[in-house]
């Protein structure tokens, strides 16, 4: 799999706010970790039992994460940077995570070592026409009123039919949770 990692803190660079709430109010933050059972909430997931296995796992117990958002889609209009995958299709997605630990979520270095350790692991698993980006950005706790950091983790899988390219992400996303499982643990 391809994994990248990109910082984004300039000052035109989007920043994440936690909680935050589309403008029109149909979209917010849900508090996964404190309020599992608002994954039901979460329109993304549904019919998505990947992404929801995900989303499960970022807010456990078991992990050093927790999410803030995410999306997904469908698309066949191919960018510079999919032409390496010469496929047709692309299902992707993103989750913005941040730590669960309010002390570290202001620690630049850790987020960048953290980002540094999944890619790596990702770049290690199978080869699969599938990328992963980790962004490093800027996010406001307004519960603390803190500014602090996040990542955005990106996913692309390619295909030549839509089927494929669902295929792929959905296995670029298993093996997005198996490494965050792997760095959770140590």
């Amino acid at each position: 799999m391809h994994a990248e990692v990109t910082v984004a803190l300039s000052q035109e660079d989007d920043r994440l706010e936690i909680p935050w709430q589309s403008d029109d109010g149909a979209l917010q933050y849900f508090d996964l970790r404190r309020h599992p059972e608002s994954i039901f909430s979460v329109e993304e997931a549904n019919g998505e039992p990947a992404l929801l296995d995900l989303l499960l796992y970022l807010n456990g117990e078991r992990s050093i994460l927790q999410s803030a958002k995410c999306d997904t889609w469908l698309s066949n209009e191919m960018d510079v940077e999919d032409e390496f995958f010469g496929a047709i299709w692309k299902r992707g997605s993103y989750v913005d995570v941040v730590l669960a630990d309010a002390e570290k979520q202001a620690d630049q270095q850790f987020h960048l070592f953290f980002a540094e350790a999944l890619t790596g692991l990702l770049k290690g698993a199978p080869e699969i026409p599938a990328a992963a980006e980790l962004v490093l950005r800027a996010c406001h706790f307004h519960e603390d009123q803190v500014d602090g950091f996040a990542l955005t983790i990106y996913l692309l899988g390619y295909g030549d039919d839509p089927d494929e390219a669902q295929q792929r992400w959905v296995i670029g996303l298993q093996l997005i949770q198996a490494a965050l499982e792997q760095l959770s643990v140590a």
